[in-house]
């Protein structure tokens, strides 16, 4: 993939410097995202090169802009304008600062002091340059006494173990809940089959019998069934004899 080298930087601040909501943050549809990317789709087009390496290439450009900017205040300004190519490209971005460059307000160990453009003979550069050092002053000293609470902070750890030790708590309510609840049925169980009438020997003589049976094949378990049948028809069969001969007997004796 193609790099930016001089001849593209210079088309991208070019570009970027006919779209003003791209960079001047008064402008009107400076938030409107999508005509913002419309913009930088024009951008890509006459740059040749993809819409994201165009907003990192000139996010680096704009920094490297106003670190240039804030050294233009000190002793080697001379010598920073005359070694960095795009410093006068860039001026336009200078001309959308507020317009307060003949005044500028300087924080000294916490006091201000007002300094006058005309009576100073700073250039303008030299004012914009002021003006944008004292404005990070001021920013740090504000974010350093007076610390924004951020709604989507990261827990910290004592949070998390905080979290962790009541989900512990909850689970192991829930446990004994359904123990104690599991001993109540147990117990409404068993108090409901002490209650009810003893099972006679033969039931559950025949209803073990049942459980074994139960484990053979099908063939054997109907072999059986006839045969416990038979058996059972055949000793109804003679004592129902035995009852009809004794009726027997007994009718005649009379």
């Amino acid at each position: 993939m193609a790099k930016f080298d001089k001849e593209k930087d210079e088309l991208l601040i070019e570009s970027v410097q006919s779209y003003n909501a791209l960079y001047n943050k008064s402008d009107k549809d400076h938030k409107n995202y999508i005509h913002k990317h419309k913009c930088w789709e024009k951008v890509s087009d006459v740059v040749g090169m993809p819409i994201p390496e165009c907003k990192k290439r000139w996010k680096s450009l704009r920094d490297q802009y106003n670190k240039k900017l804030k050294e233009m205040a000190g002793p080697c300004a001379s010598r920073i304008t005359a070694t960095w190519d795009y410093m006068n490209l860039m001026s336009f971005l200078s001309e959308q600062a507020p317009e307060r460059r003949e005044v500028v307000y300087c924080f000294n160990n916490g006091s201000d002091s007002e300094c006058d453009n005309s009576q100073s003979g700073l250039s303008n550069a030299e004012v914009n340059s002021a003006v944008v050092e004292c404005e990070i002053n001021a920013k740090k000293r504000k974010t350093r006494h007076e610390p924004v609470d951020n709604p989507l902070q990261v827990p910290t750890t004592s949070k998390k173990r905080n979290v962790s030790q009541m989900q512990e708590t909850v689970d192991k309510q829930e446990s004994q809940r359904l123990n104690l609840l599991e001993t109540l049925v147990h117990n409404t169980t068993t108090q409901s089959q002490s209650h009810s009438q003893p099972q006679s020997a033969i039931k559950k003589f025949f209803e073990s019998m049942a459980e074994v049976v139960e484990s053979f094949p099908p063939r054997e378990q109907a072999i059986i069934r006839a045969k416990v049948c038979r058996l059972v028809s055949d000793t109804e069969i003679k004592l129902s004899t035995s009852i009809t001969l004794k009726s027997e007997d007994t009718w005649d004796s009379d």
